[in-house]
């Protein structure tokens, strides 16, 4: 690698000078490879070099991926001694990242506009400043002018300098609800790198990824995927995205009712964002929160938390593309009857998702005002609300929340003595629950199946129960007589990730070997 060659000639170079130059240099390249804890074993190294801007812009970087506070004080530094030179705008790129993080839109987009504008930036910089400015509008409640700032970007490329583009459009496009674009962005493309993986841009692109999956109930892929930015995340030492990563990993352990591994990265991610201080990471971790209280009908919890965030000044924290705790707030409203907030709430959700044009998002919130008008019994409120939710999502492009309304319609429906259309919507809603193996929400529908006479057969398990979705993956390549170095190639995680994965499935199948896995799961895990 052009780092170790770097580290090499720093050993060997007689003059100062150019030792200095070489090990900043190749510290630099092992951070843009998110080599974060190699780079760090340098770090003492680093700080004994005279202060130059290199020196600092290098020690800066190291600590935003580190997730040490410092970052932006020494960046600024640097901008105040180089301004728009090319180590300045590298500076002024970072402390964007640094207002991103502190969720101060405005900020990000100022320093971010301060960066471009510099002659000669590096082209790590110009991505990383791209992204925070368009981060920045997002965040400020102007995410039309964000998409119009990548409108050059080519709809498909697989060039690696263009990638990150695509990825920030991808993005944007997630927070403009436009999920099966923003899939097409975000997905991997044949012949990327791990090295592009684990890149800043990389992680987070790994996470929005799952998220989306999360939404179109692509809902295997998408805990593979997030179980797998958690990792690269620790095994390159980035903790500046951990309380994220940790975040995005939740939905579909709630969504399943699996409450122990939800916990756990809720834990990990409240932790994660308690050690950063950020606000960024506080707000991941606070939704993530509450979005497990809603899954598992903790109203209080769901409330109390929401009401927290509900005080913060911030845009983006309030926007109901990026975060879906105001949804959970209002539902939790209506659940708790407090009917008279819950339609104040609703009002004011509505207006935004119209102002933003989101109709995925309005869907979802129809659906609450429709739960509350059978809560206040109106029925043929309830029914109009219920259609008009539908209607806007016809093509089932978010599957999960369509089944929940076919199943909250279906239950309205039998209460009002129309079994026959009651068993339309929540056979509907059965047949999705199935697929995404949502067993909470299938038991309710089961239960309500069983109350207009329909009897249901319990669905079957598919997989080995016992295994992590990472664990399948991993565990379906080995019996497909996959080396450990072949995994991590097309999974993209390093091999000390895949032996961990592959180890804690023989140790939850009892086993000791390659061909005791094979006779053990074989076509199970396929």
């Amino acid at each position: 690698r052009a780092a170790d060659r770097l580290l090499a000639a720093a050993q060997h170079t007689a003059d100062t000078d150019d030792r200095n130059h070489c090990l900043t240099q190749a510290i630099d390249l092992l951070l843009n490879a998110g080599e974060v804890g190699e780079a760090t074993g340098y770090a003492a190294q680093l700080a004994q070099l005279p202060p130059t801007p290199e020196r600092l812009l290098v020690q800066a970087k190291l600590a935003w991926l580190s997730g040490q506070p410092s970052a932006e004080e020494l960046a600024r530094h640097v901008w105040i001694q180089c301004g728009t030179s090319a180590p300045g705008g590298a500076a002024a790129a970072l402390v964007a990242q640094a207002r991103v993080l502190a969720d101060d839109g405005p900020g990000a987009a100022k320093w971010a506009t301060r960066a471009l504008e510099c002659p000669n930036l590096p082209s790590d910089a110009a991505i990383a400043a791209r992204m925070n400015l368009a981060t920045g509008l997002i965040i400020s409640g102007r995410p039309e002018d964000a998409l119009a700032f990548v409108s050059d970007v080519p709809e498909t490329s697989d060039l690696a300098h263009s990638r990150p583009q695509v990825w920030l459009r991808g993005g944007i496009r997630l927070w403009m609800d436009n999920l099966v674009g923003a899939h097409e962005d975000l997905r991997a493309r044949p012949g990327e790198s791990l090295a592009e993986a684990v890149s800043p841009q990389g992680l987070m692109r790994l996470g929005f990824l799952s998220q989306v999956e999360y939404r179109l109930g692509r809902w295997a892929e998408a805990l593979h995927h997030a179980e797998q930015t958690v990792s690269l995340v620790r095994d390159t030492d980035q903790t500046w995205l951990l309380g994220f990563a940790h975040a995005m990993a939740v939905y579909v352990f709630a969504g399943r009712g699996l409450w122990t591994q939800a916990d756990d990265h809720v834990q990990a991610a409240e932790a994660a964002a308690e050690r950063l201080g950020d606000q960024g990471s506080k707000n991941f971790a606070a939704n993530a929160a509450i979005h497990l209280a809603c899954a598992r009908g903790d109203h209080d919890t769901v409330i109390t938390r929401a009401q927290a965030l509900q005080s913060r000044p911030s845009i983006g924290v309030h926007d109901p593309a990026a975060f879906d705790w105001r949804r959970r707030y209002v539902a939790a409203l209506v659940a708790s009857n407090r009917h008279e907030e819950a339609d104040h709430h609703l009002s004011r959700l509505v207006a935004d998702c119209q102002r933003r044009k989101l109709p995925l998002v309005l869907s979802e919130v129809f659906g609450i005002y429709a739960d509350l008008a059978t809560t206040q019994r109106q029925p043929e409120l309830a029914r109009q609300r219920y259609e008009q939710a539908l209607g806007l999502d016809p093509d089932g492009v978010a599957p999960f929340v369509r089944a929940r309304l076919h199943a909250s319609y279906g239950r309205l429906l039998r209460r009002s003595g129309e079994r026959r259309a009651a068993t339309e919507h929540l056979l509907h809603a059965q047949k999705i629950f199935v697929q995404l193996d949502a067993t909470p929400d299938l038991d309710h529908c089961i239960a309500e199946l069983a109350a207009v006479g329909v009897a249901v057969d319990e669905p079957k398990l598919q997989l080995d129960a016992r295994l992590t979705p990472q664990e399948r993956a991993v565990a379906r390549l080995v019996c497909a007589g996959r080396t450990n170095r072949e995994v991590a190639s097309e999974l993209v995680l390093s091999v000390k990730t895949v032996s961990y994965h592959l180890q804690n499935v023989y140790t939850k199948l009892g086993i000791k070997s390659r061909t005791q896995l094979a006779a053990s799961l074989g076509s199970t895990v396929l």
